[in-house]
């Protein structure tokens, strides 16, 4: 092993950064690079759809891959994630219809056994009496759960555009759907209406992600229109290169943090936020994100942003890290830091699993302590800059050590 541990105490030197951590089929069992979908659910387990498997990364940390060799998994393409009231995971696949997991055993849906139009399932949605809303290239199915589906056809039901791309429900149980060449349809009180630019001020005709802020307006990821926002006045505001920052028109999905800040995973051009004035945007010129090309961005609950690359696998952004880490999650200490010989890794509960990796994201080493102090000896080391992860039961804290 490269670096041993000892147990020491020393002194505190701040220091902060910001830290990619990359992983993909080299350095991990992530099973492929094209990560496609995100999902944190309410348990503290993340779910990463790739184009061959499902992985669950647990609150501990241990990776369990899904696929149809070891388990009951519908189809390895995965292209979308959802958790029902009750719990379940929810897996919708390109070529094999749906799947629910329930912890134990896979039930699949397909148009041979269901009521699914088709085979591709891209998006879940579902209303406060538990009715599950789908999208799908074929139209939105709605289905009570049980043997009760209903696919909604074009024009008799009003739907103008059937290639449902994204699904949500608010709180006064309207329905929003994201389409492509169909704008934004909306079904309310059995009502379909299609907003298009050439009806209203939408920006663009494809929309590829819907989300809701904490102050009411929708949010839209679109191919060809950059960002656009619904307010709760159905007013339709545009961010596109001609009038923002934003660093595209193409943008493949969205998430906000506790803060409100917003999230876009650019289709070409990297991670972008914003908070209603300012734009950052994270790429590979500027940063440790390993690819430009992203499909999704999902922000875990302890603050990382987690990022799927369409060819570089699983990134993981810690926006905080920092050198000494007071991190209120974890309350990790790395001292001293910079250091040329040993570093103290330090924590109010056991160290569960402490990693160290180039600011690329290349994994080099990791142990597993179990233990609230262990000293890492560096002086193998290069002089630079590295990221060390400490996960406890508190939670992940990524920081940045160097090595003098």
């Amino acid at each position: 092993m490269l670096f041993r541990l000892l147990l020491v105490f020393c002194c505190a030197i701040p220091l902060q950064a910001q830290i990619f951590t990359t992983y993909n089929t080299t350095n991990s069992t992530l099973p492929d690079n094209i990560v496609n979908t995100l999902l944190h659910d309410a348990n503290s387990n993340t779910w990463v759809g790739t184009e061959n498997g499902l992985l669950q990364i647990d609150a501990d940390n241990n990776w369990t891959v899904f696929n149809t060799s070891n388990s009951g998994i519908p189809g390895n393409t995965i292209r979308s994630l959802y958790q029902d009231f009750e719990g379940n995971i929810w897996v919708g696949t390109q070529l094999n219809g749906m799947g629910k997991f329930d912890g134990e055993s896979w039930t699949n849906y397909n148009p041979l056994n269901s009521g699914l139009p088709e085979y591709h399932v891209r998006a879940f949605a579902q209303s406060a009496d538990g009715t599950f809303w789908i999208g799908t290239p074929a139209g939105l199915v709605r289905w009570d759960g049980a043997d009760d589906w209903f696919t909604y056809p074009m024009s008799d039901t009003g739907f103008l555009y059937i290639n449902i791309t994204s699904v949500y429900i608010d709180a006064a149980n309207q329905l929003f759907m994201g389409t492509i060449n169909g704008g934004l349809a909306t079904l309310i009180d059995e009502t379909v209406t299609h907003y298009r630019t050439d009806n209203s001020g939408i920006g663009d005709n494809t929309i590829a992600d819907l989300q809701p802020d904490a102050d009411g307006n929708l949010w839209m990821a679109t191919a060809f229109g950059g960002l656009v926002v619904l307010t709760p006045d159905f007013n339709f505001l545009n961010f596109n290169i001609f009038n923002s920052d934003i660093p595209d028109l193409s943008v493949n999905a969205i998430d906000f943090d506790a803060d409100g800040l917003g999230y876009l995973a650019m289709d070409a051009y990297g991670l972008t936020s914003f908070n209603g004035s300012e734009w950052e945007t994270w790429n590979t010129d500027n940063s440790g994100l390993p690819s430009d090309y992203l499909n999704d961005v999902a922000v875990h609950p302890d603050g990382t942003i987690y990022i799927a690359t369409d060819d570089a696998g699983l990134s993981i952004f810690d926006r905080n890290a920092t050198g000494i880490s007071s991190t209120p999650s974890t309350n990790v200490q790395v001292y001293p830091n910079p250091s040329h010989d040993v570093m103290v890794v330090q924590a109010a509960t056991p160290l569960r699993r402490v990693e160290i990796r180039t600011l690329q994201g290349r994994y080099l080493s990791a142990w597993e302590p179990h233990t609230n102090t262990w000293v890492l000896e560096v002086e193998q080391l290069p002089a630079g800059m590295y990221q060390l992860t400490v996960i406890t039961e508190k939670g992940r804290s990524t920081q940045q050590i160097v090595v003098q």
